[in-house]
């Protein structure tokens, strides 16, 4: 309260608070004469001296005459004993400079912005809101006289600590520990105070190699006027205090290393002097997060922009020029900066723990705001890291932690990131090189360097280019202006271009030299296990597409897949991936015109989807399957499947050019010539093969399913090598096909997808030699596939088989489509699953092969394996699309209408089956699969044909048949799509034809039937809710049918019937209107004849109870709210409550849950009920008292 009072009106503040606040504080001094000897100082002392320091920091230009009196008290408070008082003392003379040197807002109280009417409150006034251009900021700027008061001031408390240290320094004065940090301390708090009067760049900066540019002088920005400098001895303050500070820093290192202490106090200092020139950068931070805070509570968001209170711009005026002050970056590497670098590197690599954990977030703070710093300090780092294997052991692992703590960084500033080729080639040897011993804080250390690769490492730019076209078009643009400067453009440009090159060729031979070292490292075989294991993940970064890796990294890295290390081995299959894909020579690609018919008549652009006469050209025809060398060789293949089905590119269709045209691996690029050789001698070497495949099909409990990482690395040698290496491969793979392990099985899935996807570009003899060899191996394996491996032939068949176009790949889906009637049931099951693998793809050019799956499973409906049977009808099923532009004059595949149709009236005659079991299994297999099927059909389209809705009798009908549990939950998940989809008007219309029916036949359909279907209607409704009440007949037709269920015979229904119509009601999908109500107030009061046992008694107390259940809907559809209307149904409802069984419990269910829903607002609800309504309803809702 003091402070903020004191920073809004400083000139009442000064004698009503600050004067007072001094007086109390001198008077303490008085009355404690020995305080800079005591220890403990009270607390009301203390908390004297922090209310003064606060209050000082905002006092301003008022505080001048306070100054002798400030002086005298910090004369006996500066040095006391007591380390609370000494610190609080600290941050008074902060306070005292800092509030007169400071750049700041002072007019938060402005009198001509809060002009009071006559008579008015102040508080009129509070919370008055304005734009900024009607705040008129006005700064307090310090001039001479007070820099020179501020100086002055300076100079002469800071003699004391500055000549102490310097004798301590030199060794001529003994200093304890706490003393030491005392003279910190205050040194500290006065620099921060003057900061922003000390010279910054004023040094030259330190020229760096390499660099082309520099970076210019970073002046302090400014307000008014420019601002006198504050000298110390007639030289700049960061000088004198830095060279104070190495001499205090070597004196402890070198002789007295056990204080920590003051160690950490001397990095605090370090850390200013070369970085601070105003507030700190965590009180701006804390300041702008506050600021944020309370501008995102008090905003009106609904209001005018930037529409707030006065105050608030004033601190975000306040906070901008703080930010411009502390943030400004780019600042220049001087010869001090670097000495304080050093420095503090220096105590990073210490032996104490606490002091490197200081000096190292100092460290970043300061290579953080200055550009480039990290590379002119980064060989100290290096050496200290090298020099640390010749210490003992334990000043090795402190060193060692040190540094690699230094080249870790913070966020973003680790050396291991730096897209610097001069700083990578100097880091990743040095670490791998580095000795250690086995500390675990050090491996943990090392965990920390993996894992920052690992999660935070971008490729490294190697070369840089320059755009010829947008040279010409400036240097055009620049003719246009003066010719002169064309002229000079074009000398720059050559210049430019010719530095570019040279950047080029130098980060090259960095990045060479750089990975040859690594794999001298790595290959040592004295390199520890650590060190190896870092430096193979370092090794493994760099692999390129933009350059090949030098033969030493591909020998190695084919050496290391038989490495004994698991993470090792995992990397090197990355890495060979990589180099693969770097060696791969760029295939011929051709541009055509693909908008013609199956003869190659150029045709009008389509305006239809779908399959059409202008892309049957690229579907699957068994009869254009090309089955000759000439006619493979030169078939345009079309992996891709977007092309054509909505329309083709205006400039053609880019392709592959036929593989007649391709030029061979192996002659494609004689630069990587000597890297296929060390790679195929290797992978054509059998021991070699023997034991690599050993570890592929070894059990790995971490990489049990199918591996992409193994795929992709043998992709890309078959696609590369070709049939060299297959013999080996499959030689192996045969083996592992007749084995039931599971390892064994996804080692072969992997081989032989990758076979096939590696052939895809070659030749016709080759294809022809590799399809005789794996078919066999194909079907063996299918044969032998078990429920752990299916999932790793599914893999198989989708990336395999399924991929790209089935022109090519039709031979071997006819092997995997080869059901044959011998089969067990689970290997019809896992075929099927192969088979929808390989049709997952989607692929709409395969209308042929859909028409031969449905063929295929049609003759097997009626097995027991449902579930992929289903998959695989919903997939033929796919292009079944009802698109306003759909394609009518080309049969676009199998029609899933026609297939239900088919199979309606034999699942039909499940409905006339009685008893307990259903016995007719053939059938029931059927109505199974096509329930599965309906369920998959229509949640993969999201939309519902109005002819599947046919099925839905049967579905009501054995959603809840206890005899077949599994039927059941099929039912319930189709009867779900069918509520959760969007419905077209054909499908509403269906749909309430098939309810009526359904709720209508209680002949035929089982009471349960009808509740599940209004159960379902309701979730149809509101899920299609906007559509239905646009048209008012279905709306009539819902409401009938609601209000006629509450007839039905059946308790059940009657209540699924109210719970329905209670939804309707509260959505306003059934206005409740007075008739509304009036019928059901009919109903209710029937008259009940008296003989109980008649007919005639049953219906009256049917009527009755419908009349009860409409009513408590309309009480039901209103939860937390009491309506005109519900005190008079209440009190209606409240006459049955002695009925007969079920009246008088639906009445009292009522009652009850209007009691616990309206508990909460009851004494706003209660004022809708008149008194006589309350004593009644009271007597209602209170149970009986057995005393009364």
């Amino acid at each position: 309260m003091c402070v903020l009072a004191t920073r809004v009106r400083p000139d009442l503040a000064k004698p009503l608070l600050f004067h007072r606040l001094l007086k109390l504080l001198e008077l303490s001094l008085d009355e404690r004469p020995g305080i800079i000897e005591m220890s403990n100082a009270d607390d009301e002392f203390l908390w004297r001296l922090k209310i003064v320091g606060d209050v000082a920091a905002v006092t301003g230009r008022h505080i001048l005459e306070f100054i002798p009196r400030l002086k005298s008290v910090l004369t006996r408070t500066l040095l006391m004993q007591c380390p609370v008082g000494h610190r609080l003392a600290a941050v008074l003379s902060r306070s005292i400079i800092t509030t007169l040197l400071r750049t700041y807002p002072i007019n938060y109280y402005d009198p001509q912005f809060y002009v009071l009417p006559t008579g008015a409150s102040p508080l009129e006034q509070w919370g008055k809101l304005v734009y900024p251009a009607d705040v008129k900021v006005e700064w307090h700027v310090p001039d001479d006289e007070i820099i020179s008061l501020c100086s002055a001031f300076f100079e002469e408390f800071i003699a004391d600590p500055l000549e102490a240290l310097d004798q301590y320094a030199k060794g001529t004065l003994a200093i304890d520990d706490k003393k030491v940090q005392k003279h910190l301390h205050i040194i500290e708090a006065l620099f921060t105070a003057i900061s922003s009067h000390c010279g910054f760049d004023f040094e030259e900066a330190i020229p760096l190699e390499g660099a082309d540019f520099a970076y210019p002088k970073a002046d302090l920005p400014i307000i008014a006027r420019e601002q006198r400098e504050i000298l110390l001895q007639g030289q700049p303050v960061r000088t004198v205090l830095a060279e104070l500070l190495h001499r205090v820093a070597d004196r402890i290192v070198n002789g007295l290393q056990d204080e920590t202490k003051s160690l950490k106090s001397v990095l605090v200092v370090y850390k200013a002097v070369a970085m601070l020139r105003g507030p700190s950068a965590e009180d701006v931070v804390g300041h702008a997060q506050a600021l944020s805070l309370v501008k995102k509570e008090l905003d009106n968001r609904l209001g005018p922009k930037k529409h707030r209170f006065r105050l608030l711009f004033i601190e975000k005026a306040r906070l901008q020029h703080e930010v411009r002050t502390v943030f400004q970056k780019a600042s220049r590497v001087t010869k001090n900066r670097l000495n304080i670098l050093r420095y503090v590197v220096r105590l990073a690599v210490s032996r104490y723990k606490e002091v490197r954990s200081v000096a190292q977030t100092c460290f970043s703070s300061i290579v953080a705001m200055l550009q480039l710093s990290y590379r002119y300090i980064l060989d100290d780092i290096l050496a200290y890291l090298a020099a640390s294997k010749d210490k003992p052991d334990s000043d090795n692992d402190a060193q060692l932690k040190g540094c690699l703590f230094l080249l870790l960084g913070g966020k973003n500033l680790a050396y291991l990131l730096k897209h610097d080729w001069d700083t990578l080639r100097k880091v990743f040897p040095a670490v791998v090189r580095a000795q250690h011993s086995d500390n675990p804080t050090v491996s943990h250390v090392f965990d920390a360097l993996s894992d920052t690769i690992e999660t935070k490492f971008v490729t490294t730019g190697l070369t840089a280019t320059s755009s010829v076209p947008a040279n010409k078009v400036a240097g055009a643009i620049l003719g246009t202006m003066d010719l002169e400067l064309e002229v000079i453009f074009e000398h720059a440009l050559t210049f430019g271009m010719k530095k570019m090159e040279e950047r080029n060729a130098r980060n090259r031979a960095l990045y060479v030299d750089m990975v040859n070292e690594l794999v001298t490292l790595l290959s040592t075989p004295q390199i520890r296990l650590k060190n190896f294991v870092i430096g193979h993940v370092f090794l493994s970064y760099f692999i390129r597409n933009d350059i090949l890796p030098p033969l030493s990294v591909v020998a190695f890295t084919v050496e290391r897949l038989l490495d004994s290390n698991d993470k090792t081995r995992r990397s090197s299959i990355l890495m060979m991936t990589s180099i693969l894909r770097s060696i791969k020579p760029t295939r011929k690609r051709i541009r055509i015109n693909p908008c013609h018919d199956l003869i190659g008549t150029p045709l009008p652009a389509p305006t239809t989807v779908g399959m059409r006469e202008d892309n049957l050209w690229i579907c699957f025809n068994e009869s254009t399957v090309p089955a000759t060398e000439e006619a493979y060789d030169n078939t345009v293949f079309i992996d891709k499947m977007w092309p054509g089905y909505y329309g083709w590119p205006k400039d053609g269709l880019e392709v592959h050019a036929p593989i007649s045209q391709q030029v061979a691996p192996e002659n494609a690029r004689p630069d990587t010539v000597d890297l296929e050789t060390a790679i195929l001698s290797r992978f054509t070497n059998e021991p070699f093969m023997d034991a690599l495949m050993k570890f592929w099909s070894a059990e790995d409990f971490a990489h049990e399913a199918f591996d992409s990482e193994n795929f992709l690395v043998l992709r890309g040698l078959f696609r590369h090598f070709r049939d060299k290496i297959v013999p080996l491969f499959l030689k192996h793979t045969r083996v592992w096909v007749k084995s039931r392990e599971e390892h064994h099985q996804r080692a072969a899935a992997e081989v032989l997808t990758a076979l096939i996807r590696g052939s895809k570009r070659w030749p016709f003899k080759m294809v022809i030699a590799l399809r005789q060899e794996i078919i066999p191996i194909i079907q063996t394996a299918l044969n032998n596939i078990t429920g752990e491996t299916q999932g790793d032939w599914v893999a198989f068949a989708t990336n395999s088989i399924g991929d790209g176009d089935m022109r090519r790949s039709f031979p071997l889906l006819n092997s995997v489509m080869s059901v044959s009637p011998n089969d067990t049931g689970f290997q019809t099951t896992s075929k099927l699953a192969v088979i929808h693998g390989a049709f997952e793809c989607s692929d709409w050019r395969r209308r042929d092969l859909h028409y031969k799956v449905l063929e295929l499973i049609e003759s097997r409906l009626t097995d027991s394996y449902r579930d992929h049977s289903a998959y695989l009808l919903s997939v033929c099923f796919r292009h079944d699309l009802n698109i306003p532009n759909m394609e009518t004059r080309v049969d676009q595949g199998p029609k899933a209408t026609d297939f239900f149709l088919k199979y309606y009236s034999r699942c039909l005659t499940l409905m006339q089956q009685d008893g307990t079991r259903l016995t007719t299994l053939g059938l029931l297999n059927l109505f199974k699969t096509v329930v599965k099927t309906i369920v998959t059909h229509v949640s993969s389209l999201a939309c519902l044909r109005p002819d599947v809705l046919q099925y839905y009798p049967l579905l009501c009908r054995f959603e809840n048949d206890p005899r077949d549990g599994d039927l059941a939950k099929d039912c319930i998940s189709a009867l779900t799509c069918f509520s959760q989809v969007f419905l077209s008007e054909n499908a509403i219309t269906r749909l309430l034809q098939e309810v009526r029916a359904v709720v209508l036949d209680s002949a035929n359909m089982p009471w349960r039937g009808r509740v599940v279907a209004l159960d379902n209607l309701q979730v149809c409704v509101f899920n299609n809710l906007l559509p239905i009440m646009e048209n008012p007949r279905w709306v009539g037709e819902i409401a009938q049918l609601i209000q006629d269920r509450l007839l039905d015979e059946q308790i059940e229904v009657r209540q699924m019937a109210a719970v329905t119509l209670t939804g309707f009601i509260q959505c306003d999908f059934i206005p409740m209107s007075q008739a509304f109500i009036r019928g059901f107030r009919q109903l209710a009061t029937s008259v009940l004849p008296q003989d109980r046992s008649s007919a005639e008694y049953t219906q009256s107390v049917v009527k009755r109870h419908a009349g009860v259940l409409g009513l408590s809907a309309c009480i039901a559809a209103h939860p937390y709210e009491v309506p005109p209307v519900i005190p008079d149904i209440l009190m209606d409802l409240g006459e049955h409550i002695n009925d007969p069984p079920p009246i008088s419990q639906s009445v009292r269910a009522t009652f009850s849950e209007f009691r616990r829903t309206h508990h909460d607002s009851w004494r706003e609800h209660k004022e809708k009920f008149s008194d006589d309504q309350l004593a009644v309803l009271t007597d209602l809702l209170v149970s009986p008292n057995y005393y009364a």
